[in-house]
């Protein structure tokens, strides 16, 4: 004859599957915080952006007050600067907001937020390679610009196109 629990104790079959489907509704919930996107290059062909400015020998790809590029997580630009050879100098801002210093601020972006993949006369590369979103802004000069490619001379090479 088989003996009844006690009122109130548990059946040891039942609590190890409660147990059970607990850890795995827990395992399930702490795979959806992993990585949400992939920063492949692979995954994320580039994009050409052609709308920025030059004026005085200084390119900008939008204003400090935007709208600024949309810079999610392993996406790539490739963006035509127009200064008719390879920029001397490059800064990269990022922000919280598309409107720029006119919804807040701005600040220069600092580790894998952005990452050049290949800069000539022609365009500037660059890879978000994290998986946050920001709004992007470059600016870049080339103030000894007067022959095709003339930043080149130094024996620089480029990062392989894709």
């Amino acid at each position: 004859m088989q003996k009844m629990p006690a009122a109130g104790s548990a059946d040891p079959r039942r609590l190890a599957a409660l147990v059970a489907a607990g850890a795995l509704l827990l395992l399930q919930a702490c795979s959806n915080f992993g990585p949400s996107c992939s920063t492949s290059d692979d995954s994320n062909p580039s994009d050409s952006y052609t709308e920025g400015t030059v004026e005085s020998g200084v390119y900008m790809s939008s204003q400090w007050a935007g709208p600024l590029l949309w810079f999610p997580g392993g996406k790539r630009y490739d963006l035509h600067h127009k200064l008719g050879c390879r920029p001397r100098n490059i800064s990269v801002w990022v922000a919280f907001s598309e409107d720029g210093v006119a919804a807040g601020s701005m600040a220069p972006a600092a580790g894998n937020m952005t990452v050049m993949q290949q800069v000539d006369d022609q365009i500037i590369r660059i890879k978000n390679d994290t998986c946050s979103d920001y709004y992007l802004m470059v600016t870049a000069s080339a103030p000894d610009c007067t022959e095709p490619d003339a930043g080149s001379s130094d024996g620089e090479t480029d990062a392989p196109a894709d």
